[in-house]
């Protein structure tokens, strides 16, 4: 049977995601490589240099329905996270 469902898909009923990417500027974890939410980042919207941006975006554009925040795969200690 796998994991995948059959299911119906009808297209006026689809709803596409359409959202922002988030870069929390966390610091730098051991792998410093794979290090996508430092300050310096390319990857997202800053989050910190931009405080409340995020939520006047989403009332400006109704279409936005998703946000994404990743801190990469860099070996944070959760400490980072809080």
């Amino acid at each position: 049977q796998g994991c995948l469902q059959n299911t119906s898909y009808n297209s006026e009923e689809a709803v596409p995601r359409i959202g922002l990417r988030i870069n929390p500027q966390m610091e730098a974890g051991t792998i410093a490589v794979t290090s996508t939410a430092t300050k310096t980042s390319k990857f997202g919207l800053p989050l910190r240099d931009t405080p409340g941006h995020v939520k006047e975006l989403f009332l400006a554009n109704p279409f936005l329905n998703t946000l994404h925040i990743h801190t990469g795969s860099q070996g944070c200690p959760i400490e980072l996270s809080a």
